[in-house]
């Protein structure tokens, strides 16, 4: 249980090894305050594999875990700056100028785990590419009784990866998400999707209150982008 608020200037959490829950006890998180870091997070849990592609993440952050539970607190990235003019074309970032924010630095990021549940958790994001809640290849999931706020503006392609608040991507299992808020977001509100081979699993999104507030094309409430989705 965490006791205190933290700022941290990359990475606040990395979880690694099996039935760990992260009770934020209330209390703020502020991470990824270095300006220009890329893929920083709040929290963070990935199988090992693809180290050098995470800036904001040491080496030995990563490992994997399953059965992992987050809850009761806020994770608020870092104030990262806006571009002074962009250059776009088709929905695809060509120039940007001025300083160089961090990119897709996701308040939560979890990759591989089988066994999820993120409840009573507030998070704030605001820099270019960046999601709330980034699930990946992720299995009995429950999301339930959250609020995300997004007021990201910068999306360098809105075909993809594309951002979004809530993004469950190449659903692995059973999903539930319910009684969540969202906020903003610079594309897509709730957005699942199921990869080859994970088709037959039941996704559930329902009684949750999304308003979005997209700066691109293509930009939705829900995307619903796996069978058996309801």
């Amino acid at each position: 249980v965490l006791t205190k608020d933290l700022t941290v200037p990359r990475t606040a959490f990395m979880i690694k090894g099996d039935g760990i829950t992260l009770d934020l006890g209330g209390h703020t998180v502020t991470y990824g305050t270095e300006i220009g870091v890329d893929r920083c997070s709040g929290v963070f849990l990935r199988p090992a594999g693809g180290e050098g592609d995470f800036k904001g993440v040491p080496p030995d952050g990563f490992g994997g875990a399953g059965n992992f539970t987050l809850r009761n607190g806020r994770l608020v990235q870092g104030a990262q700056p806006l571009a002074t003019k962009l250059t776009m074309q088709n929905g695809r970032l060509l120039t940007a100028e001025g300083p160089a924010p961090g990119r897709s630095c996701f308040a939560v990021y979890v990759r591989g785990c089988k066994g999820l549940e993120i409840t009573g958790v507030t998070t704030e994001v605001n820099s270019r590419d960046t999601d709330n809640l980034y699930l990946r290849e992720c299995s009995n999931v429950r999301v339930h009784g959250n609020h995300c706020l997004s007021t990201v503006r910068e999306i360098t392609d809105r075909h993809w990866p594309g951002t979004g608040v809530i993004t469950v991507d190449g659903v692995a299992g059973p999903v539930d998400i319910h009684h969540n808020v969202v906020d903003g977001g610079g594309q897509w509100g709730i957005r699942v999707s199921s990869s080859t081979g994970h088709t037959g699993h039941l996704v559930e999104v329902h009684h949750n209150v999304v308003r979005p507030r997209s700066y691109t094309t293509n930009g939705y409430a829900i995307g619903a982008h796996a069978p058996n989705m309801r």
